[in-house]
């Protein structure tokens, strides 16, 4: 970073907040207190205290320094510190060892680190990226029971399961998720 000397006002701290500003990163350093609604932003980062309303981020990062309390939905996040209130996490969570999370969370995928204290009502997202690959190898193998999910008898799903066995080797492993997709979807009919 270049300080201009014939620029009034430019310092350090004028320049790190434009690149913020070019990148849609935010982030709340660890002595700072803010509440409010943050509607454009791509990144945030919590190291201090936030009470916010956080609407359509690509990532939340809450450090184990960090505290944010309220309403969230991002595509992926990572949680170390604490979390009170409701997160929507359309893609990947992590929840560290060191978090304590108290509320509601929706989730595509979750990696839950052993030690963390989760306090939370936690549900898979209905239209995850994996839910949705899952779907798609269903169809692909048989699209009448994808169409009909209740029409499904069990000797049709035993045979749908044969198929997805054999197309196994083709398929390098996937199958054991669309066999565990199609479980939850006949437990759910």
């Amino acid at each position: 970073m270049i300080l201009r000397d014939d620029i009034p006002g430019h310092t350090k701290q004028t320049e790190h907040a434009a690149l913020c500003h070019e990148t849609g990163r935010l982030v709340i350093g660890c002595d700072v207190i803010l509440s409010g609604e943050i509607t454009a932003c791509k990144d945030l980062i919590v190291q201090g205290q936030l009470q916010a309303e956080l609407k359509e981020a690509s990532y939340l990062e809450v450090t184990e320094t960090g505290l944010f309390s309220g309403n969230a939905t991002v595509e992926s996040a990572q949680i170390s510190g604490h979390f009170e209130g409701y997160l929507k996490v359309t893609g990947q969570l992590i929840i560290h060892a060191t978090a304590v999370i108290n509320g509601t969370i929706e989730y595509g995928t979750v990696e839950i680190c052993p030690g963390a204290n989760v306090n939370a009502a936690l549900k898979q997202c209905a239209h995850s990226h994996e839910a949705a690959d899952h779907d798609e190898h269903i169809a692909a193998l048989d699209p009448i029971a994808a169409q009909n999910p209740g029409a499904v008898s069990e000797s049709d799903m035993q045979s749908i399961i044969t198929r997805i066995e054999q197309s196994d080797a083709m398929d390098n492993g996937s199958s054991d998720h669309a066999r565990d997709a199609l479980f939850q979807h006949a437990a759910n009919s």
